[in-house]
């Protein structure tokens, strides 16, 4: 029998919908949305965030963090993405990556 949690059934474009929704009823645009890796991720920056920010957690690990910031219906620079450095290089384009673990 599966679960029925709605974190384990978020999907990329529930979260992409979610964040597009309360970017459009910011009007003031004070808010900005983080889109991290996972629950570890968000309990440690949850202490150093004021209250205007939003954590997500992705839906899948480090790819799900750049496919959401990367989405072309998010066109925001509210909208940011950490992560793990991972051996990786950063994703080029618009969005904003902050790369964690970096020696």
């Amino acid at each position: 029998m599966g679960t029925n949690s709605i974190k384990t059934n978020l999907t990329k474009d529930s979260i992409i919908s979610d964040i597009k929704l309360l970017l459009a009823a910011d009007i003031n645009k004070e808010n900005v949305y983080v889109v991290v890796e996972g629950e570890d991720d968000i309990k440690f920056l949850r202490r150093y965030l004021n209250s205007n920010v939003t954590i997500y957690e992705s839906f899948s690990g480090k790819k799900g963090v750049e496919e959401i910031v990367q989405s072309k219906i998010i066109c925001s620079s509210r909208v940011i993405g950490i992560r793990d450095k991972d051996y990786c290089n950063a994703p080029k384009g618009e969005k904003i990556f902050f790369l964690t673990d970096v020696a």
